[in-house]
Parts: C-alpha cells; sequence; structure tokens
C-alpha cells in the first residue's frame, strides 16, 4: 500500500473512533508537560521527574503500538485496557531504549569533537574554514545520515515486541532490520509527510491531540503492511 492509501485508511479507521486515542494523547502529554514544571532547585524532585519521564517513555514505546495493533483489529473498539503490556515487553522496551540512547550518545559525541576539534582549530589557526573542517562537516553528515538510516531499519521493532512476544530483544531488532530492508525510504516519506500537519497541530498545541493518533495510526498500518512471515528465521 502506497503513503497516500496508508493516510486514507487510517482516517477512515479513526472516523468515528477518536475518542479514545485523543484522552490517551492528552493524558499521556499532561503528565509529560507537568512533570517539565518541577523547580530546579529541588534536586531530589527532578531526579524523580526525570526517572518518571524515563519510565513513561519506556512503556510509550511498547504501549502505544500495543493499543494502535489492538485498535485495528477491534475496528475502532480498543479500550484503555489494551494499553497493558507484558513484563517482557517492557524489559525489551527498556533494553532497546537505552541501545537507542547509547547508539545516540556516541553519535552525538563523535560529531561533537569532531565539529569542535576541526573547525574550532581551523578558525582559530586560519581565521576560516579550511579545507580539513569542510572535510570534518562532510563526515558529520554522513554520520547523520547513518544514524537516521539506523533508526529507520529498528523503527519497527517496538511493534514487534508486543505482536511476537516470543521473540526476544536482539531477535526483534533483527527482524525489524529484515522487514525494513527496502522499506525505509517509503517509511521515511511517510513520516515526512506529516511534517505539515505536525507544525500546525505544534502552533494550535491541541491539534497535537488528533495529529499524534492520526500519525501513529499511519505507522502501525505501514508496519501491518509488510509481510514479515518471510523474514522469521
Amino acid at each position: 500500500m502506497d503513503r497516500k492509501g496508508l493516510k486514507n485508511l487510517s482516517k477512515q479507521q479513526l472516523k468515528g473512533h477518536w475518542k479514545v486515542p485523543v484522552l490517551i494523547t492528552l493524558i499521556y502529554c499532561a503528565l509529560i508537560f507537568a512533570l517539565e514544571f518541577i523547580p530546579s532547585e529541588a534536586t531530589f524532585l527532578v531526579c524523580i521527574s526525570l526517572a518518571v519521564v524515563f519510565a513513561l517513555e519506556v512503556w510509550a514505546c511498547v504501549g502505544l503500538p500495543k493499543f494502535y495493533l489492538e485498535f485495528i483489529k477491534k475496528s475502532g473498539e480498543a479500550t484503555y485496557s489494551d494499553l497493558k503490556v507484558s513484563k517482557s515487553a517492557i524489559l525489551k522496551s527498556l533494553g532497546f531504549t537505552v541501545i537507542i540512547s547509547i547508539v545516540g550518545a556516541i553519535a552525538g559525541g563523535i560529531i561533537g569533537v569532531i565539529l569542535i576539534s576541526s573547525i574550532g582549530y581551523s578558525l582559530i589557526s586560519t581565521g576560516s574554514i579550511s579545507a580539513l573542517a569542510w572535510i570534518a562537516i562532510i563526515v558529520v553528515v554522513l554520520i547523520s545520515i547513518a544514524l537516521v538510516i539506523f533508526s529507520l531499519a529498528v523503527g519497527l521493532a517496538p511493534y514487534i515486541f508486543v505482536d511476537k512476544e516470543e521473540l526476544k530483544l536482539f531477535e526483534s531488532i533483527g527482524l525489524s532490520i529484515k522487514m525494513m530492508k527496502g522499506n525505509k525510504w517509503k517509511f521515511f516519506v511517510l513520516q515526512l509527510s506529516f511534517i505539515g500537519w505536525g507544525l500546525l497541530a505544534t502552533v494550535t498545541i491541541i491539534g497535537l491531540l488528533w495529529f499524534i493518533p492520526y500519525l501513529q495510526m499511519a505507522i502501525t498500518n505501514f508496519y501491518k503492511s509488510l509481510d514479515y512471515s518471510k523474514d522469521i528465521a
């Protein structure tokens, strides 16, 4: 199914069934928003809030995919109970979140060192950006592209965590990579096509309550559209 078909299908599935997805989005966003307003001088409370935010992100990583998979299965009649996920899924989500964070931190560190060492040295020594600095910029761009490709390749892992619970963490990640072979560009363009709506929803704020379920539903339909049976070894 092409991008337009996925988006149209998502809108049809949500039509008349917006209430629960919108309320789930509202509650989740409200919790994250409230935790951001804890005074920075209250160190203990800040630590607690960071831990709660991290726990919410770990849960959302699998809880939301689980809900939208059930939403499709039940033709829009999913309930709040469909947000419940198994301990196994939570542990895999935790491991996945840690892996993604480590990869991001390493890539960010490398980019930071390259930029500071090459461009900073170039400006200090010559007062302008040298050829070496431009090479460094190209390397940074390539690393950034590689990071995006990696993110796309493992992007369906959270769905596999809840849809194929018998698979272990790295088996699920491996399956996502296999499923995304030849589909990463389609997935990227699908998400890119929501930028306009995302900007509009962000400006209006309230629009996020409808935008996020719409985006999540489209991604879920993308996952469902891929035949992964042949990729399971």
